[in-house]
């Protein structure tokens, strides 16, 4: 498998490049876990049994779990404690056994993933699947306020609704109008709701009412004290959270560094700036150098050679293979995540997913009637 040894070399580098750099990171945990999954699938992906779709939806389920057991806090925190649903991540869980919950953003990449698989392998004309859809995922994926998330999301809805024209008709899902509704507006509507059940939103409709009562002889509103909060405050002196001024830092500090050829190994966006490189190429640069490059080129120069050489398997009735179909989703969401986080180039949800779906892509699929 071409991806097991890309990988593999990959991890190996960062390894090496560690202890020959200044670096002084020494939690090769990372690498150590990454490692281990990649020999764990290449075992079990040696025969192709049916023990590999087992795998993939007790990790969806996992995943479903640890996504709904932190949504109920992130809800419990935007209603009863006034906090927006995005951004606060740095407080203690109280459901979960962890110190800290993670970021919203890692919240809506999960329901994203959730998302690919229920469009893929769950039956959406039964009425249960779908409500499960509207109510607890796609919010989950809008009230994060994340910007990559969230285009990814409307990326995923355009592909699906027009991939006819592209004649990949096993990505489809025909009309647009009712997709637009069913995908967009109504879990649009239902956030909107969600986000007024803050405290301080709800005080401000409470404070409006008895102004408008009270105020019988004209009804010009004085401003009132509490604001109605629903979005995130955006930094108006960068849009891109200052990613690209770190993307050039990284790119000038890994240049400048005596280890550019193999890089600075595990963390070395951590080591170099202080900060995650948000893009999984330049971690690829900053952790294994040149020679990291030349790894990253070489999966995506595979990953396009499988997906030319097996587009029919998206174009033919007959091809009804949905582990293939859910693996390219799974390829294009975190290769354009890729672009502006470090995704499945550090060890996490994202690069487990990747390494199952480049597993799938690169076996030969059967023809099924």
């Amino acid at each position: 498998n071409i991806f097991f040894i890309l990988f593999f070399l990959y991890n190996l580098i960062q390894i090496y490049s560690l202890i020959l750099s200044d670096n002084d990171n020494y939690n090769i945990i990372y690498n150590i876990l990454t490692l281990n999954v990649l020999l764990f699938f290449n075992i079990i992906f040696i025969k192709r049994k049916k023990e590999v779709q087992k795998i993939l939806y007790f990790f969806i389920l996992l995943i479903a779990f640890v996504y709904l057991s932190f949504l109920t806090e992130y809800l419990y925190n935007l209603i009863i404690k006034d906090h927006l649903f995005y951004g606060h991540h740095s407080l203690k869980s109280n459901l979960m056994p962890v110190m800290n919950m993670p970021r919203s953003s890692g919240i809506g990449r999960m329901a994203l993933l959730i998302f690919l698989f229920c469009i893929i392998f769950v039956d959406l004309n039964k009425i249960k699947n779908k409500l499960f859809l509207i109510f607890l995922v796609i919010p989950g994926i809008f009230l994060t306020q994340s910007r990559a998330i969230v285009g990814i999301y409307i990326l995923i809805i355009l592909v699906i609704s027009f991939s006819k024209y592209f004649k990949l008709y096993n990505l489809q899902f025909n009309d647009f109008k009712k997709n637009f509704l069913i995908f967009i507006t109504i879990p649009l509507i239902i956030c909107f709701f969600v986000t007024q059940l803050k405290t301080s939103n709800l005080n401000y409709y409470k404070s409006l009412y008895f102004k408008v009562i009270n105020d019988t002889e004209n009804f010009k509103l004085n401003k009132i004290e509490t604001d109605l909060i629903i979005l995130r405050t955006q930094n108006p002196t960068s849009f891109t959270s200052y990613r690209t001024e770190h993307w050039k830092n990284l790119i000038k500090k890994t240049k400048s560094t005596q280890s550019v050829l193999i890089g600075n190994g595990t963390q070395a966006d951590r080591f170099l700036i202080k900060q995650t490189a948000s893009n999984a190429t330049l971690y690829f640069y900053a952790s294994t150098g040149v020679i990291g490059l030349l790894i990253y080129a070489m999966i995506i120069i595979n990953i396009v050679k499988i997906l030319v050489k097996k587009i029919n398997y998206l174009r033919k009735n007959s091809y009804k293979d949905n582990k293939f179909t859910f693996a390219v989703l799974v390829i294009f969401v975190l290769l354009i995540r890729g672009l502006v986080e470090s995704s499945y180039a550090v060890f996490g949800i994202d690069y487990i997913f990747f390494i199952i779906a480049l597993y799938f892509i690169n076996y030969d699929t059967k023809t099924q009637n």
